[in-house]
């Protein structure tokens, strides 16, 4: 089974839902699955199987900022990389 993990927020910016990402990723790696992780990425990303969909921009939601990457040329770039 080949598994691809979107994540909406920079992977590179330490965070819960980035390190759930990466986690999975890594057990079903582990498992034998081939996983690949989508993501914003404001630097070098953290593994080889991450691809980096561009910057992330710091975005308030909640009380808090989410470093998102909402512009189209990341949507671009995460609808070749699933294809």
């Amino acid at each position: 089974m080949r598994v691809g993990i979107v994540c909406p927020y920079s992977i590179s910016v330490p965070g819960g839902v980035q390190e759930q990402v990466l986690g999975l990723a890594r057990a079903l790696r582990a498992k034998g699955h081939p996983s690949r992780v989508l993501a914003p990425s404001d630097g070098p990303p953290p593994d080889g199987w991450v691809t980096p969909l561009g910057n992330s921009i710091p975005t308030a939601a909640n009380g808090s900022v989410a470093p998102i990457a909402p512009d189209p040329s990341a949507q671009l770039r995460l609808i070749r990389a699933v294809r």
